[in-house]
């Protein structure tokens, strides 16, 4: 296992918020909002300075345009070139700080869930290259739909010619493929943040990468997905309540709204239901990195052990001393066979060997006084069978036996002579 070197700008170390091994559901939920309040700089902070960062030159361009165009009377066409100039440039200067941000804040959740405690600066150093990558993520995904919307509609229009009829039962069955389809696709490809921010992956790399992190689990991490969407419920109705509440509070009985207080009303509203849309969004994000945690964490241990059933071999993915007997580098850390030091990650190294574990002595140790036990062995060592055709050393020697006598087939025989052996012997009464 390698090992990248340790820079000047590796962040402090803490406890984790996800416990050391293969999360449930409950683990994914409770470690997001563990990971939240572990730094609320982080996730809350940071979107909200991006956010400022972009409104103040937005709000100053806006007023130097409606001023310069009273100033010319509504006939500065010159103001209003470069206003739509300086906007298109500042829309630019948005994405870049919202993409950047929301890789930074990814990097964020997965560092602090290991138990590091980065810093603003850190994260967004690290978030340096983020931005092409999911722009050209986007423009993949985009012309793939483009793609499929253009065959659809190509075979519609097709039948159309035949039959108006069946022009319609094609783009109905297009639909039917087409929303299973999205939704197997999103969970393949719920990972590809994670994995542009995390693993510096370029686009296609991290769609391959979040297609094999989901490789054998799709099932459970639609279920997580699931879990998330239905926590998202209740976020969603609160939000519309706080948009409602005001108009229907503040109506008299005549039908007339009272328009000072349902200004000063909607804008308090207005900005607890963004709050509110804000913590759901950094939950959303935190949530899923930890899933990514976890997906990794289960590339390093056997499909029976990922799905719940025991391994004898452990965790593959715990913390382990190199073959040479040296501890790792200082700041260094393992998750999901990957060597994570100073804010460099690599991709997870092949997982370990599923052969057997260490074998347990034969015998166990003996504690009563007296002849101890035999030498231990191995358990998985081959014993050879006893061989039977040969006599054990220990027992004593058989009598040697006696030879066989032989027989002359020309002699004659009587009671009293016997031939043995080319000699002759007689014996009387």
């Amino acid at each position: 296992m390698t090992t990248t070197p340790v820079s000047s700008d590796a962040p402090a170390r803490g406890e984790p918020t996800v416990p050391v091994r293969l999360l449930a559901v409950g683990d994914i939920i409770g470690g997001a909002f563990r990971t939240l309040m572990r730094s609320p700089k982080t996730f809350i902070g940071m979107p909200l300075l991006a956010c400022a960062v972009i409104a103040v030159p937005a709000l100053a361009l806006f007023l130097l345009a409606v001023g310069g165009t009273r100033a010319t009377n509504g006939s500065g066409g010159a103001v209003v070139a470069i206003a739509m100039l300086a906007g298109f440039l500042l829309f630019l200067f948005a994405v870049y700080v919202l993409l950047r941000t929301y890789g930074a804040v990814t990097i964020g959740a997965y560092r602090i869930a290991l138990g590091e405690r980065p810093t603003t600066g850190q994260l967004w150093r690290e978030a340096s290259g983020i931005v092409w990558r999911l722009i050209v993520f986007g423009l993949l995904i985009s012309v793939a739909l483009l793609v499929v919307v253009f065959l659809v509609g190509f075979a519609a229009f097709a039948s159309a010619n035949v039959d108006s009829n069946v022009a319609g039962i094609v783009a109905l069955l297009a639909f039917i493929a087409a929303f299973p389809l999205m939704i197997f696709l999103s969970v393949k490809f719920i990972y590809c943040l994670q994995t542009m921010a995390i693993e510096k992956a370029d686009p296609v790399a991290a769609i391959r990468r979040s297609w094999s992190l989901s490789r054998g689990f799709w099932w459970p991490t639609f279920g997580r997905l699931l879990m998330l969407y239905l926590i998202g419920i209740p976020v969603s109705l609160l939000s519309q309540g706080l948009m409602v509440a005001p108009m229907a509070g503040l109506t008299r009985s005549d039908g007339t709204v009272n328009l000072a207080g349902f200004s000063v009303t909607l804008i308090i509203a207005g900005l607890l239901a963004v709050a509110v849309n804000l913590l759901y969004q950094a939950f959303s994000q935190v949530y899923v990195t930890i899933m990514y945690l976890d997906a990794r964490r289960r590339e390093g241990v056997p499909a029976q052990a990922a799905a719940g059933y025991p391994y004898a071999g452990g965790l593959a993915y715990q913390q382990t001393p190199s073959s040479a007997g040296a501890p790792p580098a200082t700041g260094a850390h393992y998750v999901g066979l990957v060597a994570v030091a100073g804010g460099v990650t690599s991709y997870p190294s092949a997982p370990m060997s599923t052969e057997y574990p260490p074998a347990p002595p034969a015998y166990p140790t003996s504690t009563a006084p007296g002849e101890p036990y035999p030498p231990a062995g191995p358990v998985w060592a081959h014993t050879p069978s006893p061989d039977t055709t040969r006599p054990d050393p220990s027992l004593p020697s058989a009598p040697p036996t006696e030879p066989m006598p032989t027989f002359d087939a020309g002699a004659s025989f009587d009671s009293g002579s016997t031939s043995s052996d080319g000699g002759s012997s007689s014996s009387s009464d």
